[in-house]
């Protein structure tokens, strides 16, 4: 078999001379850090759409609908400065990865409920969690790239953790 082809896998050789472009650190932290704050967001509205099949489903009032979502909004409003201050002292990394574990967690118990009280609580321990995602994706994504440094606009981000 020749080198140029003739195999079922993937060539070794680049035809245009140009390296493989792999994703740097920096750009793997703003992703990673763009989908938490992606997720946070989306939980805001999401529940919105599901409210007439959790109605139907778990057979509640709609005066018990209401609290499905200010839960989470309430909490994380209310939480969202003590968020900032926990990243301050204990460590954006360490504050971003409770968060992460708090905000699942929750999710799947949420996802897993079978009576309005427990979703309501597990929409509560999400808006928990979301301020801690929130607060840390910000204030890691603003210093990944130095503002002082002259090619900041064209630079790519440096990972900080």
């Amino acid at each position: 078999m020749s080198s140029t082809g003739g195999t079922n896998g993937p060539s070794s050789e680049n035809t245009d001379g140009a390296a493989p472009r792999a994703l740097n650190g920096g750009t793997a932290l703003l992703a990673t850090l763009a989908m938490a704050q992606f997720m946070v967001v989306l939980d805001f509205t999401i529940v919105n759409v599901a409210l007439p099949s959790i109605e139907h489903g778990l057979h509640v009032a709609t005066t018990t609908l209401q609290w499905l979502v200010f839960g989470y909004a309430v909490t994380f409003g209310g939480f969202l400065l003590l968020g900032g201050r926990l990243a301050d002292v204990f460590g954006r990394a360490r504050l971003y990865r409770i968060g992460v574990c708090i905000f699942v967690l929750a999710s799947i118990s949420g996802g897993l409920a079978v009576e309005p009280r427990l979703l309501i609580a597990s929409r509560a321990v999400q808006g928990l969690g979301a301020p801690m995602l929130s607060c840390c994706s910000s204030s890691t994504s603003s210093r990944a790239t130095p503002a002082g440094s002259p090619d900041a606009a064209t630079e790519p981000p440096r990972p900080i953790w």
